[in-house]
């Protein structure tokens, strides 16, 4: 009635996966490969895709991009993002469209992504807490947080030029 009854939550979870370093998280994803041969990783970006491929060996149908993942057979396999688009509207538009619950998505401190948030100390204080490298950090507030910034990113944002690369898209988009 009137909209009054709608839910506001997009119908889907993210979890956000974050790595200290871009290897530490390739490497992962190559474990996680390893342990579940079903995996399907999907990527925003060319070079990130060209990346994956090199540390899990050039295993075809592994990696995709996300602009096919909506025609791609995802059945039966653990899907995970291994990137965030830098705009929540494109990035929430695909997952609705994936009409997946639950959404990982794996980053690293070192992405060009977290560059505007200083990573070098969230870095230096996760390794005096007494971190590794190889571990992951996964929280809600995480993903919360994630979200402000993808935010903060879109109201930066007066296009959407397509790159091939993290640190391209920003260099052609973001103010």
């Amino acid at each position: 009635m009137f909209g009054l009854f709608k839910s506001s939550s997009p119908g889907f979870k993210v979890v956000d996966k974050i790595w200290m370093s871009k290897q530490a998280k390739l490497n992962a994803c190559a474990a996680m490969l390893q342990s579940n041969p079903d995996c399907l990783f999907i990527a925003w970006f060319e070079e990130t895709a060209r990346e994956l491929l090199q540390a899990i060996g050039h295993q075809e149908n592994k990696v995709i991009m996300a602009r096919d993942a909506a025609a791609f057979n995802r059945q039966g396999r653990m899907v995970m993002f291994v990137e965030h688009y830098p705009l929540p509207t494109v990035e929430q538009t695909l997952f609705a469209t994936l009409n997946m619950k639950e959404i990982p998505v794996l980053t690293a401190m070192d992405e060009p992504f977290f560059a505007p948030f200083n990573p070098e100390n969230m870095i230096s204080l996760m390794q005096k807490m007494g971190m590794k490298e190889h571990e992951v950090v996964s929280h809600s507030m995480v993903s919360k947080s994630i979200r402000r910034a993808q935010e903060a990113i879109s109201e930066r944002t007066k296009t959407d030029h397509p790159a091939t690369s993290q640190a391209e898209w920003f260099s052609l988009n973001v103010r």
